[in-house]
């Protein structure tokens, strides 16, 4: 559920970034809509629009276009810091909590951007006999083995 805030929260914000803001490329700057408030209670009570069909489409792909640059862009942070999240999630796993200056200090500790490679194990895959009649492995002539496979001699049917 805190995700799915998140993001009505980012996306009445950008909508009132075109709306009332006037922070659009598309539709320059002015408001649109005429909302009528209480202001002695602090809320809206309506909203009157005052303006077509093709100026709501505009906003509608305005907004979109906001929240997916700010989603491209949080994206890409996260991906160029990805070595030092990972390093903090590690951290975080063993000890559990992190404050003041030693979380400093874990944003500003050296993290190796080196990728370990993974060990290949050889694994030697056992294929039963009827199975493999039924995938028709073909060998060529001659003592070359079948990379992870190990063929075992037919068996007599039951």
């Amino acid at each position: 559920t805190g995700a799915s805030d998140d993001i009505k929260r980012a996306t009445d914000l950008a909508h009132r970034m075109v709306t009332e803001y006037g922070m659009s490329d598309k539709l320059g700057p002015r408001t649109f809509g005429n909302k009528q408030e209480m202001v002695f209670l602090g809320r809206e009570i309506s909203e009157q629009r005052d303006y077509g069909d093709k100026i709501a489409d505009l906003i509608d792909e305005e907004v979109h276009s906001i929240i997916q640059e700010a989603y491209d862009t949080a994206l890409d942070i996260l991906r160029e810091n990805k070595t030092r999240l990972v390093y903090i999630a590690k951290r975080l796993v063993a000890q559990e909590t992190l404050e003041g200056n030693e979380l400093e200090s874990v944003f500003n500790e050296p993290v190796s951007t080196r990728r370990r490679k993974a060990r290949k194990v050889k694994k030697e895959v056992v294929v039963p006999a009827p199975v493999a009649e039924k995938v028709k492995v073909k060998v060529k002539a001659g003592p070359k083995k079948v990379p992870g496979l190990v063929r075992q001699p037919k068996q007599a049917p039951a």
